[in-house]
């Protein structure tokens, strides 16, 4: 492989990444980790403090844009499934993973 074809696939990555980061499960699962204070990101997101999100979006958004939700995620689920003010702010539905 020569010089042109690694900066293509290096281009075509970048464009991906670009529209993954743009995708409304990343910033979803994003806005709701910012607020609650679990990461930080330097780029204006809409905060999501009292939302709910889905633990496959989050999983997906840890996969395939920031890795950091998948560290922070476990942490975050402890925190918030026992207050009893919030006990569902992670959609845990078995039954929509199976396909």
């Amino acid at each position: 492989m020569n010089k042109r074809v690694y900066i293509k696939k290096i281009k075509e990555i970048a464009q991906q990444d670009k529209r993954r980061r743009l995708d409304p499960r990343y910033l979803k699962v994003m806005g709701f980790l910012v607020a609650k204070g679990f990461l930080y990101i330097n780029k204006n997101i809409h905060l999501n403090p009292n939302g709910h999100i889905n633990l496959k979006d989050a999983i997906w958004a840890g996969r395939y844009v920031e890795p950091r939700i998948l560290e922070v995620l476990p942490a975050a689920y402890e925190r918030f499934k026992m207050k009893e003010k919030c006990p569902k702010l992670f959609d845990l539905n078995p039954k929509q993973w199976i396909s």
